[in-house]
Order: structure tokens, then C-alpha cells, then sequence
């Protein structure tokens, strides 16, 4: 969906909110995309980094977290995140209510572009609630130990 992500900050540049969106990973429709943030006028502020080797650095380095796909599995980079400690927007996926808790560590919204915005936008614009979902991730560990047995349990019926 980053063709959806670059109509959105088109959109939030007309109405005056400005900032910086980095997409990281690397795809067959790079060239169309580019197309569409040239057509935007969002080369400076929208920014394809290709596939990077360790992406954690930007992640750290960034205010916002956002997925915003169609379809996914577990999602392991929401995990990544909430180890990073970073507000995160996600699209309802259905393993997504494994992982974030709408409004406590995160904002899980819609596919539509209307959803989409108003996530973003409360997550631009506001701080407290920025805040808040960061802290409800302090502490946030993987714990793989816990998830084995879990599977354990539930494949196996073992402990």
C-alpha cells in the first residue's frame, strides 16, 4: 500500500501538516512508485531507502511507525517496533490483534484512506497520545522461550 501512503501525505501537505516518510525495502514497483511521488512533488519528503542491511537504525531514529498493509503473517517488524519503543499505526490485519491493542500500544485502523489519515493524523499531531503508547511499551521484550511453549502447548499439548 505505499501507493496509498504517498496519496496520504499528498493530502497532508495540502492541509499543511509537513514531514519526512521513509520506506524501507525494496520492491518490483519501485519505478512506478517513484513516478508517483515525482507526480506528488514529494521527492524531498518522501523517500524510497531501498533494502537496507539493518534497518533498526532508521527505525530508532524514527517518530512513527506505520504498516500499512493489506495482508500479512505474524508482522515480526511490529515486533520490532514495539521493542523500539515507537508509536505504531497498523491496518486491521487479522494477526495484528495478536500484537497491538487499538489505542494502549498502538492505532490499528482500516484500510481505507479516510481511516488511514485520521490514525496518522492523531498520531502527527498528537503528542500525549504519542507518548502514551510509548509508554505503555516500556519493558517490552521478545520473549521466544514463552512463544515456544506456547506452540508447544498448542500443537502438542506439551508443557
Amino acid at each position: 500500500n505505499i501507493d496509498k501512503a504517498i496519496e496520504l501525505h499528498k493530502n497532508f501537505e495540502k492541509n499543511g501538516i509537513y514531514f519526512r516518510w521513509y520506506i524501507i525495502g525494496e520492491g518490483k514497483e519501485r519505478q512506478k512508485l517513484e513516478q508517483l511521488i515525482q507526480e506528488a512533488g514529494l521527492e524531498e519528503r518522501f523517500i524510497l531507502l531501498g533494502y537496507r542491511k539493518n534497518p533498526y537504525s532508521y527505525m530508532k531514529a524514527a517518530d512513527i511507525f506505520a504498516l500499512l498493509s493489506s495482508s500479512e503473517g505474524f508482522g515480526m517488524v511490529v515486533t520490532e517496533a514495539k521493542v523500539l519503543q515507537k508509536p505504531i499505526l497498523v491496518t486491521d490485519f487479522p494477526a495484528v490483534k495478536e500484537q497491538i491493542e487499538h489505542g494502549v500500544n498502538g492505532l490499528v485502523v482500516q484500510q481505507d484512506f479516510f481511516s488511514l489519515y485520521a490514525g496518522l493524523e492523531q498520531l502527527l499531531l498528537n503528542q500525549d497520545l504519542r507518548t502514551s503508547l510509548v509508554t505503555s511499551l516500556e519493558g517490552f521484550t521478545i520473549d521466544n522461550d514463552y512463544q515456544y511453549k506456547r506452540m508447544q502447548r498448542y500443537f502438542f499439548g506439551e508443557e
